[in-house]
């Protein structure tokens, strides 16, 4: 999601729950305030600043919170040696709302619990990810669901080609999610590893032999017949609570109009 640097910044305060906010930015201002650790507070800032600039995800700056958090704690544990009463207050004041919101973050309810939750609750979580914003749940659990399902129906899908298809048959993932779940999942169904143009994935290229027959997962049918002559919807895939994107078929292409595959890899390159 694209955000100006005060949304970024306002979503960071939600994402780690907003009372903790006090503690983790004291601790910021406690690191650029002490002369031996203000490169880590100046760290920090560097690296909001870069993903703010490249419109990273909000979420790819929290792995540098628990330095801020641990900073924020000596602070207040110098402040608060001689005042009982506010390391009592802090610990309702963070304690009670994080209980509250846990299961926003960790998945401590079942599904169907946690949907009729977030129903409840008095505001609209933020969207994360641009793709899973009319998911029913945030994605960080809707990533949770459907990949068994959808690595099944690419396995039957694959046996039920003739062993002399198979031996020339390529799986596509059309993004890093469903060739990941193809990779980890599909060893025991016999599958082989999936071929992805995106992100990261289409670093590895296509295969060193021509595929002749191809089961994409993630695309369309008037999209594959652009590119193949037999397009065939083997199965359509229901994900309730995943991205849109997820729901969808399950196809067998045949008899490419493409010359070969490492001509059309170059524009199978994506990276949103």
């Amino acid at each position: 999601m694209n955000h100006s640097p005060l949304t970024y910044f306002g979503a960071q305060i939600m994402m780690l729950v907003p009372t903790t906010f006090p503690l983790w930015f004291g601790g910021l201002l406690w690191l650029l305030w002490n002369r031996k650790y203000r490169l880590l507070g100046i760290a920090y800032l560097v690296a909001l600043a870069v993903m703010i600039a490249d419109k990273g995800k909000d979420y790819y700056l929290a792995p540098i919170y628990p330095l801020l958090f641990a900073a924020g704690a000596v602070a207040f544990e110098r402040w608060a040696q001689q005042r009982t009463w506010a390391k009592a207050a802090a610990i309702v004041i963070l304690a009670v709302p994080t209980a509250l919101l846990l299961p926003v973050v960790v998945p401590v309810l079942p599904i169907e619990s946690y949907v009729r939750y977030q129903s409840k609750l008095p505001f609209k979580l933020p969207v994360t990810e641009r793709a899973h914003a009319r998911a029913a749940v945030p994605h960080h659990y809707a990533w949770d669901f459907g990949w068994e399902e959808m690595v099944a129906q690419v396995a039957k899908a694959w046996n039920s080609l003739t062993p002399e298809e198979r031996a020339k048959a390529a799986i596509v993932g059309e993004n890093f999610g469903e060739a990941g779940a193809i990779d980890l999942l599909g060893a025991k169904y016999g599958l082989p590893h999936a071929l992805s143009g995106h992100q990261n994935n289409w670093y590895w290229g296509p295969p060193n032999w021509e595929p002749e027959t191809y089961i994409i997962v993630g695309s369309d049918v008037e999209g594959e017949r652009e590119h193949f002559q037999d397009v065939q919807v083997f199965a359509e895939l229901y994900n309730p609570y995943g991205a849109v994107w997820e729901n969808g078929p399950v196809l067998i292409c045949r008899h490419r109009t493409f010359a070969s595959l490492k001509d059309v890899w170059p524009m199978m390159k994506k990276w949103q």
